[in-house]
């Protein structure tokens, strides 16, 4: 009986679901951040000079959204060094299984093409910035190591 009680509370919840998600899909207002279409993925991340952040994230996860304020301060902050995207999983769901994102919100950079950093699930303003110190920490290395390789 508990069984048949929560199969119908979960058939419930499920058919619930577009519904709610439309409710929460409003996207901080103000963002900056430009998406990535799978279309101009390669051309935008494999063709920059600079290293990459993406953002892979859905318009209905709210560590998304809490994410957003810091994403436009680390992309303001950053403006000269690094280039700030989003790709939305639902509309974009190849890229999403090409980089193996598995939870939302996932952030990678990338350099000439390579992962050189990345970060599964949302993080504050000051983990970020810590983190975004140790990814260039590490694109320093890599252009010193090409620097010696010439």
């Amino acid at each position: 009986m508990l069984r048949r009680a929560f199969c119908i509370m979960a058939l419930g919840l499920l058919l619930a679901l577009p519904a709610m998600t439309t409710v929460a899909a409003e996207p901080p207002p103000g963002s900056t951040i430009p998406h990535l279409t799978t279309n101009d993925f390669l051309r935008r991340v494999g063709g920059s000079d600079k290293p990459v952040l993406v953002q892979f994230d859905a318009i209905w996860c709210p560590y998304c959204r809490k994410m957003q304020p810091v994403m436009d301060k680390i992309r303001e902050a950053k403006k000269d060094v690094i280039e700030v995207y989003k790709v939305n999983v639902d509309t974009d769901g190849d890229l999403m299984r090409s980089y193996e994102v598995r939870s939302m919100p996932t952030l990678i950079v990338f350099y000439q093409g390579r992962i050189v950093g990345r970060v599964d699930g949302a993080v504050d303003e000051a983990e970020m910035f810590e983190w975004m110190e140790a990814v260039q920490d590490d694109i320093r290395e890599i252009k010193r190591k090409k620097l010696n390789e010439l």
